[in-house]
């Protein structure tokens, strides 16, 4: 791959050429240097540039500036400079908001350098390039990914000193590209402050910067022209995306009441109002309604959307006079119709055309034929993404199979399924969509391309090497919950009809007599034991379905331990808690639940050794809530460990921020998961809280076997959007037991002695198989069931505690 370092040395062999040869063949290098500006304008003419390119760009700009450091002349050095930042910049290797950076300061200070000159010779060509500099800063900051408010303020400052320069010298063909970069600015604006102003200032700009490419259209050497119809086309696309989604944001929150959304919980109430309203509109009986009421009518919200939108005839008045310029250019006439078409029929679907999920399609369709019959597969896979990222209604059209099967038939193979998902990435598809990608194929009919989209996606959860038990993932879309099994042998999938993403969302959002509510993992965190674990039992049994599609899946291949991977809402449950003909799953399948993680399954999926325990408890962090059974439950499990000095009581931070990498068995029994301490996952040691990005250093060894008596310590999220029980993963540890929710303190006492104690029964104390590790778990979950029975609580306690890998 090519390296800065390259670059630069081409840069100097061609500095030292020019020097070595001056004195010999002054005129010759005199005419090489005319030769290398006009070799260097032509490939800055290309939207890319090879490496091959790049690095004779380079050397060319280096023999330049040589040739330049001879005649003790300023400007051919400041150009040769300028071509080189251009070319160093495009190449491979500037990629990170710090080369943005460092081209935006370069380039200000070459602006600068030949505003200088101009000054002195009042020549207005050095002026002009002056302004291109100031340009290249401004487009350089604003194509960051990351931009901050100082970034804005700089890209703004240079935009207007170049727009200044063009219309002094009246460089009118100048000012339509300086249009063209004040609407990438306006959008980045409207991204910060969320200003939908900014969105109709963006739309003027472009429509000022056509109107300007349409005077030039018959004037010669004015190539960059060619480009002006598909950037348009992307622009307005872009900026009424947008457009239509803050549109949908206002007339969401016009619709939903404000006295409804402030008897909400804070968690709630924060949510999107369009994902709140169509949750709603799912199943308002979840949200205490008793019926559909008259604010839900969906027909009117997208009227007063529409609205809202830009007059359409101006978008197509737009479209039409960059056609106008691209036919005129000398655009091949097949690539500009196809942009045309296509992409025209995309934007009135913004307008809410009668019908027009199925015509785009169609045209989508016919596109992706077309470009895929010019060599041009990336913009086939554009075209594609284009109408995947549409409303649900799409999914719903007579040929969406038709459109999946393009996708299936020559993207979603084992040779190019990775580039495919690497353009979806590109296109800011999510994992959730991804998600839902993959469960539209299985629904379809493209049971292997589904599959083959799944291994790829969650590739860390797949069977592999000595791990060669079956991987379950279940996944849900909007509609549908579908499980898909992939074992060495065989796959299948199971499609779960009615478990979707807003039937799912009304039933996480859970209401009590008292009208309180909240999503189940903040209402398991927040309320009193008795509530959330009524709540979380009847939500279990919602999942029935679910539950008995697992069975099936697993009698079929005579298997009975799986690995559960779980994404979107499934990440809250314990699935293996589902109620199947009155028994939870884990008494029918041993369930080994798989936590994300960079980290491949086979190198997490390892013996545990249990040598070097170090056992935490702090009974007394909260002094009017003591645990009475924390530090008898560590004696007991130093007692079957046979660790003498293993067990530290009244832990502090430092205790346990020291213990940590300094064990291979952590064991800490406490509080933990307190709501009103924040979402971050944490420990409350004696000293107070404790977060676990504090604890863990990613640079230290971390314990095999980690294992957390405490409350809520699985439901909770970090700062990373990862379960605890995922960030601890990726820091080194192959085995979690967590809690799901609030655990009374002799019920985590009883599992958790009883867990240690199978785990050494099963072992030499030394090291044990990662099946023992299960069956161990699962021996201490028959007997915590057993005794919740004996003890007449509800067994639900019994599905408190989850094991990961």
């Amino acid at each position: 791959m090519l390296t800065q370092q390259d670059l630069d040395q081409s840069f100097n062999d061609g500095l030292k050429w020019s020097k070595a040869n001056w004195f010999r063949r002054h005129q010759l290098l005199v005419n090489r240097g005319a030769q290398n500006d006009s070799k260097i304008q032509t490939i800055h003419s290309k939207a890319t540039y090879s490496d091959t390119e790049c690095l004779a760009g380079a050397r060319m700009a280096g023999e330049n500036a040589g040739i330049a450091d001879q005649l003790q002349i300023e400007e051919p050095r400041l150009a040769a400079e300028y071509e080189y930042a251009v070319i160093a910049y495009k190449s491979s290797t500037k990629t990170e908001d710090k080369d943005r950076d460092a081209l935006s300061q370069k380039m200000h200070e070459l602006g600068e350098r030949w505003e200088q000159l101009y000054r002195r010779s009042q020549e207005n060509r050095l002026q002009s390039t002056a302004g291109i500099c100031f340009e290249h800063a401004s487009v350089a900051l604003l194509e960051k990914t990351r931009i901050s408010s100082d970034d804005l303020a700089n890209a703004f400052t240079y935009l207007e000193r170049a727009s200044k320069i063009k219309r002094k010298l009246n460089d009118r063909y100048g000012m339509a590209f300086n249009y063209i970069n004040f609407a990438i600015y306006w959008r980045k604006y409207f991204y910060a402050k969320r200003d939908l102003r900014s969105l109709e200032i963006a739309l003027g700009e472009v429509e000022k910067a056509v109107r300007l490419f349409k005077q030039f259209r018959h004037s010669p050497d004015t190539h960059e022209q060619l480009a002006v119809l598909p950037a348009t086309l992307n622009a307005i696309k872009e900026i009424l995306g947008d457009w239509k989604s803050k549109s949908e944001e206002s007339v969401a929150e016009q619709f939903l009441p404000a006295d409804f959304r402030n008897n909400l919980l804070p968690e709630v109430a924060d949510l999107s109002s369009v994902h709140l309203l169509n949750s709603i509109r799912a199943n308002p009986g979840s949200f205490g309604l008793s019926e559909p009421p008259s604010w839900l009518d969906e027909r009117k919200c997208n009227q007063s959307v529409t609205k809202k939108l830009p007059d359409l005839s101006r978008i197509e008045r737009i479209i039409a006079d960059s056609m106008l310029i691209a036919e005129v250019k000398g655009l091949n006439r097949s690539h500009a119709e196809i942009l045309y078409a296509n992409d025209l029929s995309t934007i009135r679907s913004f307008y809410g055309s009668p019908a027009p999920s199925k015509n785009v399609i169609d045209n989508t369709i016919i596109t992706m034929t077309n470009w895929t019959a010019l060599g041009r597969s990336d913009l086939a896979i554009q075209a594609w993404v284009e109408v995947f990222k549409k409303p649900k209604e799409f999914r719903q059209a007579d040929n969406y199979r038709a459109f999946l099967s393009y996708a299936a038939n020559n993207w979603i193979t084992n040779d190019s399924i990775e580039g495919f998902i690497g353009v979806l990435r590109e296109s800011y598809i999510s994992e959730r969509g991804l998600d839902f990608l993959a469960i539209d194929l299985a629904r379809h009919g493209f049971e292997q391309n589904s599959i083959t989209l799944v291994s790829s996606v969650y590739k860390e959860w797949m069977p592999s090497g000595p791990v060669n038990h079956p991987t379950i993932i279940a996944l849900h879309d909007h509609r549908d919950a579908c499980l898909f099994l992939i074992s060495p042998l065989c796959f299948r999938t199971r499609i779960v009809e009615g478990v979707g993403g807003y039937s799912l969302t009304s039933m996480m959002y859970s209401f009590s007599r008292q009208r309180k509510g909240g999503y189940i993992n903040e209402l398991l965190a927040s309320t009193a034991f008795d509530e959330p674990l009524r709540t979380a039992d009847s939500i279990l049994e919602m999942f029935s379905e679910v539950g008995s599609q697992l069975i099936q899946l697993c009698q079929e291949q005579d298997v009975e331990l799986i690995r559960i991977g779980s994404s979107g809402y499934f990440r809250y449950l314990p699935l293996e808690g589902i109620p199947v003909d009155g028994q939870p799953l884990w008494k029918k399948l041993s369930v080994i639940n798989l936590c994300r993680s960079n980290r491949p399954l086979s190198e997490r999926y390892s013996p545990v050794k249990i040598s070097n325990p170090k056992l935490f408890s702090a009974a007394r962090a909260i002094p009017d809530s003591p645990l009475l059974d924390a530090e008898s439950e560590c004696a007991s499990i130093a007692r079957y460990l046979n660790c003498g000095n293993c067990h530290t009581r009244d832990a502090t931070s430092t205790d346990l921020i020291a213990g940590f990498h300094d064990s291979t068995v952590f064991h800490f029994s406490g509080h933990g998961g307190i709501a009103n301490l924040g979402s971050v996952p944490h420990l409350l040691a004696n000293d107070g809280v404790l977060h676990i990005e504090d604890v863990v250093d990613s640079r230290k060894p971390a314990p095999d076997l980690v294992t957390l008596s405490c409350c809520s310590s699985g439901s909770l999220t970090s700062t990373f959007q990862t379960g605890l029980e995922g960030f601890l993963s990726m820091a080194g540890c192959n085995w979690i037991v967590v809690s799901r929710w609030p655990v009374l303190s002799s019920v985590a006492s009883k599992f958790m002695v009883d867990f240690y104690e199978s785990l050494t029964a099963r072992s030499n104390r030394r090291e044990l198989c990662p099946d023992d590790t299960v069956f161990a778990f699962y021996d201490s979950l028959s007997k915590l069931d057993a005794w919740c029975v004996s003890q007449r609580l509800d067994r639900i306690h019994a599905n408190s505690f989850s094991l990961f890998v």
